[in-house]
C-alpha cells in the first residue's frame, strides 16, 4: 500500500528540509573529515606506543641471550672456571643479573650437571623430553620456549636454551620485569598496554591477577590478527564495548605487544562537536516549522473546507450540494465532483441488482459454497442445505478452524490458495452422535481475476459412499466368499470324519468295552496286552497328536471364515492385541508361507504395553492390513542371504494418549530410498509379476488413512530390515 500524506504536511516538510538541509550537509561533511582525522591520529599514537613498548621488550630479551653466551664461553674455557666451581659461578651470575631466576647446564645425555640456585635433588634429572632440548639438538640454534608460571616466583617465565658443547645451557627468565614496562604506559583514563605470548596468554598486564592466572585472550580479534603477523591498529568490540587496539608482533619470540583504549574516550571531542551541530539543527528546524505552518495554513484553508463537504458524500448523502468556491481551482474540482456523484449513484444501483441476482442463484444450489480470502478467512456463503448438519460458518474466521472436521489436522488452505491449484477430498467422515455421515469437498482458487482467494464446495455424499461400499463388499464376497465356502465344504467334511474316526479308534483301544474284550479273546490276546503294545510303540501319543492337529485345523478354518465373513462396515471397539494375534495365527497356517518360507522358523517378539485401550475401527479391514504386513515381513526375511541370521518378527503395540500405534518390524534385507518412497503406490512390487500384483500395501494404506483417519508410514535401512507403523486414533 502506498503511503499518502496531506498537502499541508508535504509543504511543511519541504520548508523544513530546505532550511536545515545545508546545516546538516555541512555538519556531516565536517564531522566525517574530523572523524577521519581524529581516528588516524589515535591509531598512529597508539601504534607508536606499541612500537616503543616492543622496543623495550626486545632490549630486555637481548640481554639474557648475551649473558648466556658469556656463561657458555666462560664454562667451555676450563682454564678460567674449573668444573667444580661452575655452580658457584652460576650463582654469582644470578646475584648480579636479576633477569634470570634459574640457570641449568645439561650434559650430552640431557641430564642436569650444574644448576643455580643449587638444589642437590635436581642434579641428574633427565630433561631430554622437554621441547627446548629437542629443538636445540635438532637446529643447533638458540630456542625460546613458550611461557609458563614459575613454581618459584609465581610469575610467568620461559626457558632460553643455547647449544653447549654436546649439551644444552638453559636460562629461565624472570618476566616479572616486563610488567614494569607496561605499567609506565598511560593512555587517557582507562587505556593500557599489555604483552601476550605466542599462544595468546598474558605475560604482562596492569592487573597482575590476569598474568598469574594465565588469562588467554587470543579470541580477541586484534590479538588474533597480531598473532597472525598483523602490525597496526583496528577497532573491535569486546563485551559490547567498542575499543581501539594497536598491536606489534615481535619476530624472535612471536609475542604481541598490544595497546588498548576505549573508543568513547578516544573520540570524546568528536561527540561534543556533534552536540553543537545537533542543537543548531534543532533551532533551525523549530524556526522553519513556525514559518511553514503560519504561511501554509492561510493558503490551504479553502481546500480544507472542500474536504469537509466531501465527507458527507462519502457517507452516502448524494443529494448534498456544493456552494461557489472562492478559488477557481477549487470551483473546477467541485463541478467535476458533482458529475462523479451522479455516475456513482447509477453504478451503485446496478451493482445492488446484480448482487441480489447472484445471491438468489447462490442460494439455489444444493451444494454448500463458501468463499474465502487469500488467508483462508470466510467472506461469504450460501444457505446451508438441510442435509449438511449443524454447519455454522463465522465471517472473518479461518475456514479450516471454523469447520475443522472437514479438514485434516495438518492441512494449510493458505498454501493451496497461494499455489493456485485445486484440491479435492472424497469420503470425509463426520461423526455426529451415533450418526456417521460422509462428505465430498473441493477447493477451487479464483481464476482470471487477479484476486487471491478460493471457493470451497461441500456435498453430502453419505448415500453415495454406502452404495460404493455395497458394491465393494459384493465384489469381495464374489471372490473371497466363494473360496471360503468351498474351503469349508472341502476341509470341514473330511476333517470331521478324521476327528470322529480318531475318537472311535481311541475308544476301541483304550476303553474296556465288551466288544473290545470279545475281539481280543478271539485273537488269542487280552486288551491289557493290546494296550501294553500300543504304549510301547507310543501309539496313544500319536493318536493324541493327530487329534490335536485336527482341532488346530478346525480353528484355522474358523479364523479364515471369520476373516471372509461379510462386513457391515460398522466401526466398533476392538482389542488390537487380539486382532494382531489372530493375524499371526492365520499367517502361521498360510499354505504359501509354510511351503516357501516356513513361518514356524520365524522368531516372534511381542512388545505389548499394558492397558492398551480399545480402538474404534473396522475389525475385518484391520485384519486385512495386519495380515498383509506380517505376510510381507515373512517374504522379506525369507530373502535373507545370511544363514546365521535368524528371522525375527517384532510386534509392538503402544498407547500415545491420542492414538494406538502398531508396529510390524522384520530383520530382512530392508529397502533402499527409491523403493521406500514407492512402496505404497498401487501395482508397484519387487516380487515380480508372477508372485504379486503390488496392490496389498496400497490397499492397506487406503484402509488406514482414508477409512480410519489414521497414519501409515515405513522406516527401512538396507541390510537391517523394515518397520511398518500404523497409527489409529482413539475415540474422543
Amino acid at each position: 500500500m502506498v503511503f499518502k500524506q496531506s498537502l499541508k504536511r508535504l509543504l511543511t516538510s519541504n520548508f523544513v528540509i530546505a532550511a536545515i538541509l545545508p546545516i546538516v550537509v555541512l555538519g556531516i561533511v565536517s564531522l566525517n573529515i574530523l572523524n577521519k582525522s581524529i581516528k588516524e591520529e589515535v591509531f598512529s599514537k597508539n601504534l607508536l606506543l606499541a612500537r616503543a613498548v616492543s622496543g623495550e621488550v626486545e632490549r630486555f630479551l637481548t640481554e639474557p641471550e648475551r649473558i648466556l653466551v658469556q656463561i657458555r664461553d666462560m664454562i667451555e674455557t676450563e682454564k678460567l672456571i674449573s668444573v667444580d666451581n661452575v655452580n658457584s659461578y652460576l650463582a654469582s651470575v644470578l646475584r648480579h643479573y636479576l633477569t634470570f631466576e634459574m640457570i641449568r647446564v645439561l650434559d650430552s645425555r640431557g641430564q642436569v650437571s650444574h644448576i643455580a640456585p643449587f638444589e642437590q635433588e635436581l642434579v641428574g634429572i633427565d630433561m631430554t623430553g622437554h621441547p627446548f632440548y629437542r629443538a636445540v639438538k635438532q637446529t643447533g640454534r638458540p630456542f625460546w620456549s613458550r611461557t609458563f608460571i614459575s613454581i618459584y616466583s609465581g610469575y610467568p617465565t620461559l626457558a632460553l636454551a643455547l647449544p653447549f658443547r654436546n649439551g644444552v645451557l638453559v636460562g629461565y627468565l624472570n618476566l616479572k620485569a616486563l610488567s614494569s614496562i607496561t605499567d609506565r604506559i598511560t593512555i587517557g583514563n582507562h587505556g593500557y598496554a599489555s604483552i601476550v605470548d605466542k599462544n595468546g596468554t598474558y605475560i604482562a598486564h596492569p592487573v597482575r591477577e590476569r598474568v598469574v592466572q594465565q588469562v588467554n585472550v587470543k579470541h580477541l580479534r586484534v590479538i588474533k590478527e597480531g598473532l597472525a603477523g598483523f602490525n597496526g591498529s583496528m577497532e573491535f568490540s569486546h563485551k559490547g564495548e567498542p575499543q581501539i587496539g594497536s598491536v606489534i608482533r615481535m619476530t624472535d619470540t612471536g609475542w604481541v605487544v598490544a595497546v588498548f583504549q576505549y573508543s568513547k574516550e578516544a573520540f570524546a571531542p568528536l561527540r561534543k562537536i556533534w552536540g553543537v551541530i545537533g542543537v543548531g539543527a534543532v533551532l533551525a528546524t523549530a524556526l522553519a516549522v513556525f514559518l511553514a505552518v503560519f504561511n501554509i495554513r492561510k493558503a490551504l484553508k479553502p481546500l480544507s473546507l472542500f474536504t469537509e463537504k466531501t465527507k458527507r458524500v462519502a457517507q452516502g448523502d448524494y443529494n448534498y450540494g456544493f456552494e461557489d468556491e472562492a478559488y477557481l481551482e477549487v470551483q473546477a474540482v467541485s463541478e467535476n465532483f458533482k458529475q462523479m456523484i451522479q455516475a456513482v449513484r447509477s453504478r451503485e444501483e446496478a451493482l445492488i441488482n446484480a448482487r441480489n441476482y447472484t445471491r438468489t442463484v447462490f442460494n439455489s444450489l444444493s451444494s454448500f459454497l463458501v468463499s474465502v480470502d487469500a488467508l483462508g478467512n470466510i467472506m461469504e456463503w450460501n444457505a446451508v442445505p438441510g442435509d449438511m448438519g449443524d454447519i455454522v460458518p463465522v465471517e472473518g474466521k479461518r475456514i479450516d478452524r471454523c469447520m475443522s472436521r472437514f479438514f485434516p489436522g495438518n492441512f494449510d488452505i493458505e498454501s493451496v490458495i497461494q499455489a493456485g491449484g485445486g484440491r479435492h477430498f472424497e469420503r470425509i467422515k463426520v461423526v455426529s452422535g451415533d450418526e456417521i455421515r460422509f462428505f465430498e469437498m473441493e477447493i477451487v482458487p479464483f481464476a482470471g481475476t487477479g484476486i487471491k482467494g478460493a471457493v470451497v464446495r461441500i456435498d453430502h455424499v453419505t448415500e453415495k459412499v454406502r452404495m460404493h461400499e455395497i458394491m465393494t463388499q459384493t465384489e469381495k464376497m464374489m471372490s473371497v466368499g466363494g473360496l471360503a465356502a468351498g474351503m469349508a465344504h472341502e476341509i470341514n467334511n473330511p476333517l470331521a470324519g478324521i476327528i470322529q474316526s480318531m475318537q472311535v479308534i481311541r475308544n476301541r483301544i483304550v476303553r474296556s468295552m465288551p466288544k473290545n474284550e470279545e475281539a481280543a479273546e478271539k485273537c488269542g490276546i487280552t486288551m491289557d496286552q493290546v494296550r501294553l503294545y500300543m504304549e510301547m510303540r507310543n501309539i496313544p501319543f500319536m493318536l493324541k497328536s493327530v487329534g490335536e492337529a485336527g482341532q488346530r485345523a478346525a480353528r484355522i478354518v474358523a479364523n479364515m471364515l471369520s476373516f471372509c465373513r461379510k462386513s457391515e462396515s460398522k466401526t466398533e471397539l476392538h482389542d488390537m492385541k487380539q486382532l494382531v494375534e489372530t493375524c499371526v495365527e492365520l499367517a502361521g497356517s498360510d499354505y504359501r508361507l509354510s511351503e516357501k518360507y516356513d513361518f514356524r522358523k520365524i522368531t516372534i517378539v511381542r512388545e505389548y504395553e499394558e492397558d492398551i485401550p480399545q480402538v474404534p475401527c473396522d475389525g475385518i479391514k484391520m485384519q486385512q492390513v495386519f495380515l498383509n504386513l506380517i505376510t510381507n515381513a515373512a517374504h522379506a526375511m525369507a530373502l535373507q542371504t545370511d544363514p546365521s541370521r535368524t528371522g525375527t518378527l517384532t510386534l509392538c503395540i503402544k498407547n500415545t494418549g491420542s492414538h494406538v500405534v502398531i508396529q510390524v518390524a522384520d530383520n530382512g534385507p530392508g529397502m533402499d530410498e527409491a523403493v521406500r518412497k514407492r512402496v505404497f503406490e498401487p501395482f508397484f512390487t519387487t516380487k515380480g509379476t508372477k508372485t504379486g500384483t503390488g496392490l496389498g500395501l496400497s490397499v492397506a494404506y487406503f484402509i488406514v488413512t482414508d477409512d480410519h483417519n489414521g497414519l501409515m508410514t515405513v522406516e527401512s535401512t538396507p541390510g537391517r530390515g523394515s518397520r511398518f507403523i500404523v497409527s489409529l486414533p482413539l475415540a474422543d
